[in-house]
């Protein structure tokens, strides 16, 4: 959802990241299903680059636990 990976970017941990790249992850909380499993955490990683003053985000990974 674009509101979560706006959050993460503007709020999340920043995280190391390969290719000259800014990485920047958050937790979100799930309590719902996802491909038949139940998970309460939500978690995305944003990697971005930096354009101008603003974040470019080129790669989101979404991971549930």
């Amino acid at each position: 959802e674009l509101n979560e990976i706006t959050d993460t970017v503007t709020t999340g941990e920043q995280i190391p990241a390969k290719f000259e790249r800014t990485g920047f992850r958050k937790n979100f909380d799930f309590n719902s299903e996802w491909n038949n499993k139940h998970y309460s955490t939500k978690q995305i990683e944003a990697y971005c680059v930096k354009q101008n003053n603003d974040w470019l985000v080129i790669t989101v990974i979404v991971k549930y636990f």
